[in-house]
């Protein structure tokens, strides 16, 4: 399985966040077993503490891909956005793809 992600937002800082660690989201077995694919979408905010908060879901292909991608980004931890040297919060979108190993023949 691969998980891939891609972020968008609008930054009115100096220096954007930048990701520093976190755990990736599980892949629901469900969806191995199918060999589905699918997406989440979800908007939080980078606190001026690193952490992510105010995590929701915008879309997910599947349900479980949505709420295992927050539970994962409740352990991520990022370098916070900075205005004059100050950390400000800054609040994103992230697609995170869930990518089904090919069935074998």
């Amino acid at each position: 399985t691969a998980v891939t992600g891609v972020q968008t937002g609008v930054f009115r800082s100096e220096t954007p966040p930048r990701f520093l660690r976190g755990d990736a989201p599980l892949y629901p077995l469900t969806q191995v077993y199918a060999h589905n694919s699918g997406s989440a979408e979800v908007e939080f905010t980078i606190g001026t503490d690193g952490r992510a908060h105010d995590i929701r879901v915008i879309s997910a292909t599947y349900p479980y891909f949505g709420s295992h991608t927050v539970l994962a980004m409740a352990t991520w931890k990022f370098e916070p956005a900075r205005k004059h040297g100050q950390p400000v919060p800054v609040t994103m979108r992230q697609t995170i793809q869930f990518i089904s190993p090919r069935k074998k023949d």
